[in-house]
């Protein structure tokens, strides 16, 4: 498929690349970006302390939390996890920032405590690869909810079928740490849908990180 040379392909979460439409994830300690960010305690790095996060919430450049979410396929007890999580699904709420979540195997889990807090924030299910079905039973507890799509959609059916299932305005694209260009997640997008879906999810960036932009539109 041929790209236009004007069309943008924004990136909901990068840990490789940086850039005006991408939103660089980190979620160890670093110097503060000159580009548009989110950071939070991961799963993976929960030694990390959480003044990370703290110090960076009043940065203009800081559009959201995470990746931060639950893992149930590492060591680290669920219970760890969950403090960290909910201290930060409070954070987000507070600052009114949205938060980019990772989930493995702790599906269960996200809908009990979505079930239970009130959340207004918008949540972004990154590298998102579970059905439409249970997109829908998160859709159905959260006031807006996004599914994010990688490289799954390059080269997993499964994903490809609920991506063009789920409706247009909740969905995102991202590279997370993938070799495959955000371009090339872009064009696999548009392949399953039509040119037009790169329009729509490049207004759902916008509307989530980039509001002033959304306004000239």
């Amino acid at each position: 498929m041929k790209k236009s040379l004007e069309m943008r392909f924004t990136d909901c979460h990068s840990h490789r690349y940086s850039g005006k439409d991408v939103i660089r994830s980190y979620y160890k300690d670093s110097d503060i970006p000159n580009h548009l960010f989110s950071c939070g305690l991961h799963p993976w790095h929960l030694k990390t302390k959480k003044e990370f996060v703290e110090k960076n919430l009043a940065h203009p450049n800081m559009v959201a939390i995470g990746e931060c979410g639950l893992d149930r396929a590492i060591e680290t007890p669920l219970e760890e996890q969950m403090a960290i999580f909910l201290w930060q699904l409070e954070l987000a709420q507070n600052f009114e920032k949205p938060i980019i979540i990772h989930c493995v195997r702790a599906f269960s889990d996200l809908l009990e405590i979505f079930k239970e807090k009130k959340l207004s924030i918008p949540i972004i299910f990154h590298d998102y690869r579970g059905n439409y079905e249970q997109a829908l039973q998160l859709k159905s507890l959260l006031n807006k909810a996004y599914f994010s799509f990688g490289e799954s959609l390059i080269k997993n059916k499964k994903s490809q079928e609920t991506f063009k299932k789920l409706a247009k305005e909740d969905l995102l694209l991202e590279t997370d740490e993938s070799e495959y260009s955000i371009e090339d997640i872009h064009l696999m997008a548009q392949k399953i849908h039509s040119s037009e879906i790169s329009v729509q999810i490049n207004s759902n960036w916008d509307n989530l990180f980039n509001p002033a932009e959304t306004r000239k539109i």
